[in-house]
């Protein structure tokens, strides 16, 4: 299910549920390789998505433990979201202009490439379990805004552009 061809172009339909790996989840119904061009929109042909890419509830093929686009571009739409859930992302840019969704509990989850905070987008880790562990600000220290949700930082200093709003943290 890996027919690609460098440089095509691919839509998230999020049609049959919120992995990234079903062929019928793209508007070309095969999954995007590296080099692709992939736009996750709020909506396709008119019809609301209501599946979002989940890089954590993926089935990864055998030996496929993260997403590498290579030189592909990621752009993530107003009102569309990208849950990237402990496993790594590799892309040339990523552009962000909706939500990026990030479990940051992993230490040595990367995400590699240009990433591109867009006016009014956000980025927001969370732990996703009751124990608040300590987070790993994967994307890097520049957003537009930035939400955290149940985690410890002890990391770096950040920047924030726009608005940070922290729910029930511990520093």
């Amino acid at each position: 299910y890996f027919w690609n061809f460098n440089g095509c172009t691919y839509t998230w339909t999020g049609t049959k549920n919120t992995d990234w790996f079903t062929a019928k989840n793209w508007n070309r119904n095969s999954v995007p390789g590296k080099n692709s061009i992939i736009f996750i929109t709020e909506k396709v042909n008119g019809a609301s998505v209501t599946n979002w890419p989940d890089l954590d509830n993926s089935t990864y093929p055998k030996g496929v433990s993260h997403v590498d686009m290579g030189q592909g571009e990621i752009t993530i739409g107003q009102n569309a979201e990208l849950h990237i859930n402990t496993k790594d992302l590799k892309a040339e840019k990523i552009t962000n202009s909706g939500l990026v969704k990030i479990k940051g509990t992993n230490a040595a989850q990367t995400i590699t490439g240009t990433r591109v905070n867009e006016t009014g987008s956000t980025v927001e880790y969370y732990s996703g379990t009751t124990a608040t562990p300590t987070i790993n600000f994967a994307w890097e220290n520049k957003y537009a805004n930035l939400l955290i949700t149940d985690v410890t930082n002890n990391s770096s200093d950040l920047e924030i552009s726009e608005e940070l709003i922290i729910h029930n943290n511990t520093a």
